[in-house]
């Protein structure tokens, strides 16, 4: 009687730790699984920064000051003239722009 009592004894101890075991497998497939997410947030970070690191080498140029000056604050330098076009004009260049036909479809036009 008391062998079978630490046989069963025995065996319930085998499955609390096989339990426990296979838990503790799934809690680092998890981990695993947060690691690699991690990783991927880290290199988008770090194509990020890459990014903005040029972005503010570009802004730290003179030229970058003298674009901005020129196109959004309507700036010129000495002897230059400012030409504002109308909002209806640059509308009609973008039309135009756009019904631009391929040169096959011209030539097709020509001959037939």
């Amino acid at each position: 009687m008391a062998s079978r009592l630490k046989y069963y004894a025995a065996i319930g101890i085998c499955l609390i730790v096989i339990t426990s075991l296979l838990a503790s497998f799934g809690d680092i497939g998890k981990a695993g699984n947060r690691l690699i997410e991690a990783r991927k947030k880290l290199s988008q970070a770090q194509a990020e920064k890459q990014v903005l690191w040029k972005q503010k080498a570009e802004a730290d140029r003179p030229e970058y000051f003298e674009r901005i000056a020129r196109d959004r604050l309507g700036m010129a330098k000495p002897g230059e003239t400012v030409i504002i076009l109308p909002e209806s004009l640059k509308q009609t260049d973008a039309k135009l722009a756009a019904k631009e036909e391929p040169n096959w479809q011209k030539w097709l036009k020509v001959f037939f």
